[in-house]
């Protein structure tokens, strides 16, 4: 049985486990062409565009930042 210590570690790890568990089966998705975007993120700044190369760009938006592929998405 768990000890409290942790469950407690487990519970604190959870949401990040749960979004990098998330983003790498998007990513498997993604390039077995069965998930129609990739996601963007402040990773993805300056990166090629994983569908055609161009480097990926960062825009500010609503007060918020956006990365997009300028030739994909124009």
């Amino acid at each position: 049985m768990a000890t409290e210590g942790a469950r407690q570690r487990l519970f604190d790890r959870g949401p990040r486990a749960i979004w990098r568990i998330d983003r790498a089966s998007q990513d498997i998705l993604f390039r077995a062409g069965l998930h129609p975007r990739h996601p963007m993120d402040s990773c993805a700044a300056g990166q090629p565009c994983p569908a055609c190369g161009t480097p990926v760009e960062k825009i500010q938006y609503l007060g918020g930042a956006c990365y997009f592929c300028p030739h994909c998405q124009e």
